[in-house]
């Protein structure tokens, strides 16, 4: 990808800690489990929330003037920008398709 806007937060899933185990299996493999769900859970509901707003010109505006490219550069908004809902190595975003700009919202638990 050209840009990935890093100031977004992480998601801070919900901790699987004080599980001993079940039918064999670690704690470790049950929370690994728990905080993809949960980080599956956050990016739904992100697009539920947000999904309308990729239309509005205002959004899409504010989208670009909030955020920087590489070296601090201003982000170049094509004419009619077309976003699209991404994973980028596992994080989750928005996808510029002509720019190929990644303007994330999530970074991934791992």
């Amino acid at each position: 990808m050209d840009t990935v806007i890093q100031n977004q937060q992480p998601v801070h899933p919900k901790s699987a800690t004080g599980w001993s185990g079940v039918h064999g299996f670690s704690d470790r493999l049950i929370g690994s489990s728990l905080e993809l769900v949960v980080y599956a859970d956050h990016c739904n509901e992100t697009m539920m929330q947000t999904d309308s707003r990729l239309d509005d010109r205002a959004f899409v505006e504010r989208l670009y003037s909030d955020n920087k490219g590489a070296g601090g550069q201003p982000l170049l908004q094509p004419a009619r920008p077309t976003l699209k809902w991404h994973f980028e190595n596992r994080d989750f975003g928005m996808l510029e398709t002509k720019t190929q700009t990644f303007f994330r919202v999530y970074f991934s638990p791992r």
